[in-house]
């Protein structure tokens, strides 16, 4: 397989096309959650009134905030982070890729189209089908990151050719 990319060619060896889900509450429960009011007050609703919610409690020693321009296409590299993680799409077409610890190999991708609140070691990486995208990256303060490499690259199956 042969990608045109930057004006260089590249052909990918090893590699397998997946396939993009949808992004909801429960297809992503194994990995995280979505950020979302899981119940909206319907009372507060029918009078205009805002709602807010809290969706997780998570002791920290702080955090950051990070804007990340993600420029690849395809990887054969997932990160795994000791700590929780929220993504936001901010500009661009996203995909998340994430995986179950221990199972690396079984890949499941996402577009990225809300934000996310990732679990802790769960393998995963940020892809874009958009020339460059940007998310919102929030963090806990001492998050540390290691690379895990797969056997197969991973290409989202709209470049596939």
């Amino acid at each position: 397989m042969t990608f045109r990319h930057a004006a260089r060619t590249i052909t990918l060896v090893r590699s397998q096309p997946i396939a993009i889900d949808v992004l909801d509450r429960e297809s992503f429960l194994r990995y995280g959650e979505t950020i979302e009011l899981v119940q909206p007050d319907l009372g507060k609703r029918s009078r205009g009134e805002d709602d807010y919610q809290v969706l997780t409690r998570i002791p920290s020693t702080g955090w950051r905030l990070a804007l990340h321009c993600v420029r690849v296409r395809w990887t054969d590299v997932l990160y795994v982070c000791n700590n929780r993680r929220i993504f936001t799409p901010q500009y661009g077409t996203t995909l998340i890729c994430v995986a179950l610890p221990r199972r690396t190999e079984n890949v499941q991708v996402f577009l990225l189209d809300r934000s996310v609140m990732l679990n802790s070691e769960i393998p995963h990486c940020l892809l874009t089908l958009s020339a460059e995208s940007w998310v919102q990256v929030g963090e806990s303060f001492d998050t540390q990151a290691r690379e895990i490499k797969l056997r197969r690259t991973l290409v989202p199956a709209v470049l596939w050719h």
